[in-house]
């Protein structure tokens, strides 16, 4: 599950419970950069909360980029169906009988981390 770039100092890997404060801070600071530039209520204040970005780590779908050693970036990765297109109208899955996998919750603080992430 482990992948880097050569050249790129990026590394993703699954995250773990040592990881929790550092993953609060990164999605803090994801929040404080979304208000800025115009999107303060996609996750508002809180979100994610503490207890969504645990469950994520515990249930092993929570995932970091490392750069040099430090986290550039997080995000949680997991099979469908997903539990938040069954309940959405709007941007709702069109097929929920075909595979597919989701990204959410993909913060970063910025160095290509987030492209690394979706890349890999």
């Amino acid at each position: 599950m482990e992948k880097t770039k050569q050249g790129t100092g990026h590394r993703i890997r699954p995250a773990t419970l040592n990881d929790l404060d550092e993953l609060l801070a990164l999605y803090a600071h994801a929040r404080a950069f979304m208000a800025r530039s115009g999107n303060p209520t996609q996750w508002g204040t809180s979100r994610p909360t503490p207890e969504q970005v645990r469950e994520g780590v515990v249930r092993c779908v929570s995932f970091v980029c490392e750069e040099n050693g430090r986290i550039a970036a997080a995000f949680e990765f997991s099979d469908g169906p997903d539990p938040t297109y069954l309940v959405i109208r709007e941007g709702a899955w069109v097929n929920e009988s075909a595979p597919y996998r989701v990204i959410h919750k993909l913060a970063s603080y910025g160095n290509g981390a987030g492209r690394f992430c979706l890349d890999w």
